[in-house]
């Protein structure tokens, strides 16, 4: 790509940004009616499928305009899928779960970024056969993604209230 590994460390951070300052603004947001849960859960997988899928096709000579803005869109979707799952755990779930419950979803998803946003797109860009292989990865995980979101959208149950 022909920039520093100091450039290549600023593209996490619209992502972070977003999912630091955004989580309590979409917090204040989902408070209001619980019947926006569905719709934020399935614009979370939806969004994440989207960035995937401008992954798969990104090259080595891509814009780096093009990796803040995957970035910023994936900081979006996190703190959708964070904010929003927290009614489900506590509809679901024992109060006594909840932390631990949580915990696993937020462990999972940073280590998810880590070995997409690092390992991966470092190998894809690295030119070798393998770089196709990803990029076709990158497309089917893509794919996933927005037919989970069509699934979440038919299956998903919006929570009438939270447990106390």
């Amino acid at each position: 790509m022909g920039v520093s590994a100091t450039v290549t460390g600023t593209f996490t951070w619209p992502s972070s940004l977003l999912l630091t300052f955004g989580g309590p603004v979409i917090g204040v947001i989902l408070a209001k009616s619980a019947r926006r849960v569905k719709p934020m859960v399935v614009s979370s997988i939806a969004l994440s499928g989207i960035c995937l899928l401008v992954l798969s096709m990104l090259k080595p000579d891509s814009s780096n305009i093009i990796f803040y803005v995957v970035s910023a869109i994936g900081g979006i979707a996190v703190g959708l899928g964070n904010t929003s799952l927290t009614p489900c755990f506590q509809r679901d779930m024992d109060p006594s779960e909840y932390g631990a419950a949580q915990s696993m979803w937020a462990f999972a998803g940073k280590l998810s970024a880590v070995i997409v946003g690092c390992v991966l797109a470092g190998l894809q860009n690295s030119g070798s056969a393998f770089a196709d292989a990803l990029t076709g990865t990158f497309r089917i995980c893509a794919i996933y993604c927005l037919a989970v979101a069509v699934l979440a959208l038919i299956l998903l149950r919006t929570p009438k209230t939270a447990k106390n």
